[in-house]
C-alpha cells in the first residue's frame, strides 16, 4: 500500500470551494478539509478563515449538519494562536449547537474540553472529558479520533504516573498505527511513546520515539495538530537538539509559530 501525502490534496481542495458547480455540502467539506491542512502546518489564522468560509457554505443548506464540526474546529485556531481565553469561549458557544445524537460531534466536543483541560494542567478533568470522547469514538468506529484520544490518554496518565495504564493506552494506539500508513496516527503513537519514555527517565526510548515523531513532522511539515501541547513538544524537542536529532526542525517545533500556547 503506498502512502499519499496530505500535502498533494490542497491545490485541488482550493479549486472546489468557489466552484459554483458543485453542490454545496461538497464544497463545505472542502472547505473544513482546507482549513485543517492550515491549521496542521500552524497556521492557525488561515485555518479559521477557511472554517469560517465552510460555516458559511453550510448555512446555506437546508440542514446545517456540519455546523458544530466547523466552529469546533475553530478551537483548534484558537489554541494554535496561544489564546486558550479565546479557544474556551468558542468551545461554549458551540454547545448549543450540538445535538447529542450526534456522536462524532459530541466526541469532538468531549476531546477539545479535555485537550483544553490538559493545556491549562487540569489533568483530572482532562482524563475524564477525553475518556468520554474516546469511548464515543470507539463506539463509532472513528479511527482518526481514538488515535488522538489514544494519544493524550497515554500522555496524561504518564504525567500521573499511572504507568501501567498508560502503557496500554500506547498498546492499543500501537495496534492501530501498525495498520495504517497514516501520517497522523504515526506522529501520535511516536509523541506519546516518547513522552513515556522522558517522564520515567528511559532516555534512549525518548530519544528514539522523539527522532521518529520529527522525521514524521518534517517529512509532512506539520507543525501542529490535535493534542499538541507545548509542555510535551518542548522537552522532547529540546532533548533532540542536544543530542543532535532532527536540530533544524526540532528547533522550528520548539520555537515555532504554536509554541507561545499559555494557560489563560
Amino acid at each position: 500500500m503506498k502512502s499519499i501525502s496530505w500535502k498533494c490534496s490542497n491545490p485541488y481542495l482550493l479549486s472546489a470551494i468557489d466552484d459554483e458547480k458543485l453542490p454545496l455540502l461538497p464544497r463545505s467539506i472542502n472547505a473544513l478539509l482546507v482549513g485543517l491542512l492550515n491549521l496542521f502546518q500552524g497556521n492557525g489564522n488561515l485555518g479559521s478563515i477557511y472554517f469560517v468560509k465552510a460555516l458559511e457554505i453550510q448555512e446555506q443548506t437546508a440542514m446545517p449538519l456540519l455546523k458544530p464540526i466547523f466552529k469546533l474546529h475553530q478551537v483548534g485556531c484558537h489554541i494554535c494562536l496561544g489564546d486558550l481565553a479565546s479557544a474556551q469561549n468558542s468551545l461554549d458557544n458551540t454547545f448549543t449547537d450540538i445535538n447529542p445524537k450526534q456522536r462524532m460531534v459530541l466526541s469532538l466536543f468531549h476531546f477539545y474540553t479535555g485537550w483544553l483541560y490538559a493545556l491549562r494542567g487540569q489533568l483530572s478533568l482532562a482524563l475524564e472529558q477525553n475518556e468520554h470522547a474516546l469511548l464515543m469514538n470507539q463506539v463509532i468506529k472513528n479511527n482518526v479520533g481514538t488515535v488522538c484520544c489514544l494519544g493524550l490518554k497515554a500522555q496524561l496518565l504518564a504525567e500521573t504516573a499511572q504507568w501501567e495504564m498508560a502503557e496500554q493506552a500506547l498498546l492499543s494506539l500501537a495496534s492501530i498505527n501498525q495498520q495504517s500508513l497514516n501520517k497522523i496516527y504515526q506522529l501520535q503513537y511516536h509523541l506519546s511513546d516518547a513522552w513515556i519514555g522522558f517522564l520515567s527517565n528511559n532516555q534512549k526510548r525518548a530519544l528514539a520515539g522523539i527522532k521518529q515523531f520529527l522525521q514524521v513532522v518534517r517529512h509532512e511539515q506539520i507543525k501542529f495538530f490535535l493534542g499538541w501541547r507545548p509542555n510535551v513538544i518542548t522537552p522532547l524537542c529540546l532533548l533532540a537538539i542536544e543530542h543532535g536529532i532532527e536540530e533544524k526542525f526540532a528547533h522550528q517545533n520548539d520555537a515555532g509559530q504554536c509554541s507561545n500556547t499559555t494557560a489563560a
